[in-house]
């Protein structure tokens, strides 16, 4: 349930994990690899031996998902605790690690797609890897089905193979506070949501097990009703991504977007990571004086 101060504001739907690894096991297995990458070391080195003149090796594409690969990285945001200053200096390894794949021409300079797209990009031929969310798993099999068998999932590298911490994304059923029967609204999340669980699992099954329920009586009802427990994809995900999962943070995207700025740096125009890094520290808390940034209590 979705709760504050003891009070019930919306009932979850669902999770998608923001951020999945897409990988083509043919192209993998040819170059003499038997596994997707765990660590960034191995993700350079990989993407480096499967770039030829027709594929990349790799994408990069992250925009607003880099939260996950942040947090992963920093072990908390990239501010203090009461968000009164930026805390970015121990994001120069992840940086470091995406200015390699770039400068060693395994991800491509143009984007071949935007993020919430990029799961196609290893179904198309374009990449061996991509990152999207798991959302791409219900794209590749209603577009790409004859790819299917040629591409894994996995939980995304990290600097030393500990588990990524994905954000997770959702939908949540709330009654408006002006509505004129929330009674019968709410029983009608019962009846969708609350109830029977293969009234939502129903979602799910038809979602091509691309989305992930919040309630372990829906997980049950897949598991023993539909091809769930067979379904490669589905449980690497439950198994790797979910239990590591975050939410996303709640501070202004100003934040986010002057690391982005910061990351753009580096890779197109050279500049130093520490310095990049700097200034994104001193443009965050511009921001946050400017803007009088409080953490909400």
């Amino acid at each position: 349930m979705v709760t504050f101060n003891g009070e019930v504001y919306g009932y979850p739907h669902l999770l998608e994990p923001a951020a999945v690894m897409y990988y083509r096991k043919d192209l993998l297995a040819a170059a003499g690899f038997d596994a997707p990458p765990k660590t960034w070391q191995e993700h350079i080195d990989m993407a480096k031996a499967l770039t030829t003149d027709d594929v990349f090796g790799t994408t990069m594409t992250m925009d607003w998902s880099m939260w996950g690969w942040e947090h992963t990285a920093l072990g908390q945001w990239p501010l203090t605790e009461d968000w009164s200053a930026a805390q970015v200096e121990g994001l120069a390894p992840l940086l470091n690690y995406i200015k390699q794949l770039y400068d060693d021409e395994s991800a491509p300079a143009q984007p071949l797609d935007h993020y919430n797209g990029s799961a196609s990009l290893v179904a198309n031929d374009s990449a061996a890897i991509s990152f999207s969310g798991s959302w791409g798993i219900g794209a590749i099999r209603n577009d790409w089905p004859e790819m299917v068998d040629l591409i894994g999932v996995a939980a995304v590298p990290t600097e030393d193979g500990r588990p990524f911490q994905s954000t997770m994304g959702g939908w949540t059923y709330q009654i408006d506070a002006k509505s004129k029967h929330p009674e019968a609204a709410a029983e009608f999340i019962t009846w969708l949501l609350a109830s029977d669980p293969s009234r939502p699992a129903a979602f799910f099954e038809g979602a091509r097990f691309s989305k992930y329920a919040v309630r372990k009586s829906v997980d049950q009802w897949l598991i023993e009703n539909t091809d769930a427990a067979q379904d490669e994809w589905m449980q690497t995900v439950a198994r790797d991504v979910i239990p590591y999962g975050i939410k996303e943070p709640t501070y202004p995207w100003e934040v986010s977007a002057f690391l982005l700025a910061a990351m753009n740096e580096v890779v197109i125009n050279g500049v130093p990571v520490e310095e990049a890094l700097a200034t994104a520290a001193a443009e965050i808390n511009t921001f946050i004086q400017n803007s009088n940034l409080k953490k909400p209590q």
